[in-house]
């Protein structure tokens, strides 16, 4: 009888640049990002959160070659699986094209798995570049049957991770519509200018911050949908300069400056903390007149397409810089619902909110799941 030989797994750390068939990156394919376009032939990939930045139909700045590859960001350290011809949005960005003896999307979790630490925004491809990534051998070659079948156990619990996005995607869907029908749909308003709206608008401290003193916020603090306040550098300020910049509950924080415009005007509430908070000169406070408006209508009323319209509007480009200050954002024009229709809508955004919550312990349970298992497969555990 026939006895089937079953090759033996050895595992071996192999040099990053030793794994690679070429970097792929090349200046001619990069478009600035104010020639993004929001519909277009070509999707353009940068190393921003969102994983398709715009378009272009301009197919001379296409990478069209051998797919998949990986998209590291230098500076951000976003990593991205493209499948697809596409289009570079940003200094920085690395296309990453792996030998043939290894399959792309375990190229892609073992970068993953690797942690880089931040270096702000300083590059890290260096970093890259001197790590070693582990890979399954038999019989003296990368397995790539053993890396596919690594890869499909990865992919699943990825996906039950996503699950969990979408359910939040489809929350924040049902808070716009619940806007739109509560304030678009049911007569106009009177407008007012938010200067009016707002009892102080105020910039961010520009001391420099270290290790030690008052947590500070700072850009990468306002992006996301609420405002994070575990991932804080540190101030050292007086009382007097404290009490400037210290941070109250229904604060609102809004992105003054920065590169790309999607994020100019991106704001948030401070809903309190277990610590004093201060935020840093990148930012715009505005204190506002709760007796007149509710924070959470007017994020919401900012984040709809007419409020974000009228904001851009109101920025400026300088060095490739966009920017909006004080005198901008106090021109806005708000429409003006009842105080207790806006309080109504805040209870439901508060509803939204809890049930988010329940969402995210399950996301983390599912998130803790994925890095246990990408773990265990790089160690030959799985």
């Amino acid at each position: 009888m026939k006895q089937t030989q079953i090759n033996k797994i050895e595992w071996k750390e192999i040099k990053f640049l030793d794994c690679l068939d070429k970097e792929a990156s090349n200046n001619k394919l990069k478009i600035k990002q104010s020639e993004f376009l929001k519909e277009g032939k070509y999707p353009v990939i940068d190393q921003g959160e969102d994983f398709i930045a715009g378009y272009t139909n301009d197919k001379s700045k296409v990478y069209d070659e051998k797919f998949p590859v990986v998209v590291f960001g230098d500076h951000t350290r976003a990593l991205k699986f493209v499948n697809f011809p596409f289009a570079l949005g940003a200094d920085g960005v690395k296309i990453l094209v792996p030998k043939d003896s290894i399959n792309v999307k375990y190229f892609y979790f073992v970068i993953k798995n690797l942690k880089l630490k931040s270096l702000g925004y300083s590059r890290h491809y260096k970093l890259l570049k001197d790590k070693k990534i582990p890979l399954p051998f038999s019989n003296n070659s990368p397995d790539l049957k053993e890396q596919e079948r690594i890869v499909s156990i990865l992919e699943r619990a990825e996906k039950q991770k996503e699950k969990s996005k979408k359910a939040e995607e489809l929350l924040d869907e049902y808070l716009k519509s619940v806007f739109n029908e509560m304030f678009y749909e049911n007569g106009k308003y009177q407008v007012n200018a938010l200067k009016d709206l707002v009892d102080e608008f105020r910039f961010g401290t520009s001391i420099k911050s270290g290790m030690k003193g008052y947590p500070i916020l700072g850009i990468p603090n306002v992006l996301g949908e609420k405002l994070i306040l575990n991932k804080c550098n540190k101030v050292e300020l007086t009382e007097r300069e404290f009490n400037n910049f210290k941070l109250e509950i229904n604060d609102m924080l809004f992105v003054r400056t920065n590169g790309n415009p999607n994020y100019i005007g991106r704001c948030g509430i401070f809903e309190g903390g277990k610590k004093d908070y201060v935020f840093a000169s990148y930012l715009i406070r505005a204190r506002l007149n709760l007796n007149l408006i509710s924070p959470y209508f007017l994020k919401s009323y900012l984040n709809s397409s007419n409020g974000r319209k009228d904001l851009l509007t109101k920025c400026r480009t300088t060095a490739g810089q966009y920017n909006i200050n004080t005198q901008g954002l106090g021109s806005l024009k708000i429409p003006l619902p009842s105080l207790l229709l806006q309080q109504k809508f805040a209870q439901i955004v508060e509803h939204v909110e809890k049930t988010k919550e329940h969402i995210n312990k399950t996301k983390q349970n599912a998130k803790e799941l994925f890095n246990s298992l990408m773990d265990k497969a790089f160690r030959g555990e799985l």
